[in-house]
């Protein structure tokens, strides 16, 4: 995976990859405020055990689900006034659980949530899920405005 990877980027003019091979999710990664533009698809519907978990996650959102301690791990990963565009499954927008509105609220609470887009139903058939990509700003506690909401067709 990692060559692939790398091979992808020297295909588009990246001529000298930096690619580790790390869980993103565990204690190893202590990456916070670096990157001004994070574009992710992160994997849906996993699930990982509390020990396996990165502490500063699990401060911010207690959850075993990986769809929710991704986006924690975009927003902590951002620098002050970084973006970020994330396709994130239905229940992140939706979801009822404690977790779910813990992460809602860091998103309003200390970011900016500038878009939200529902995709047609047809744009990805074959994935049999619903979701939203979602456009955030990393702010750090400056005051949020208005959240876009856009439909594709």
């Amino acid at each position: 995976m990692l060559r692939l990877g790398a091979m992808n980027m020297m295909l588009h003019g990246v001529e000298n990859p930096q690619i580790s091979y790390l869980d993103s999710l565990s204690q190893d990664n202590e990456e916070a405020d670096k990157y001004t533009l994070v574009l992710a698809n992160p994997p849906f519907k996993g699930s990982l055990d509390y020990d396996s978990t990165s502490g500063d996650l699990l401060a911010t959102i207690k959850t075993k689900k990986t769809e929710l301690l991704f986006l924690a791990l975009f927003l902590r990963t951002l620098k002050p006034g970084g973006r970020a565009a994330v396709i994130v499954p239905d229940g992140v927008l939706f979801g009822s659980s404690k977790a779910h509105k813990g992460i809602r609220q860091e998103i309003v609470e200390h970011h900016k949530l500038d878009a939200v887009i529902f995709d047609a139903e047809w744009c990805f058939l074959s994935l049999m899920l619903e979701f939203q990509p979602l456009s955030l700003s990393s702010l750090r506690l400056e005051m949020v405005g208005r959240i876009r909401f856009g439909f594709t067709i």
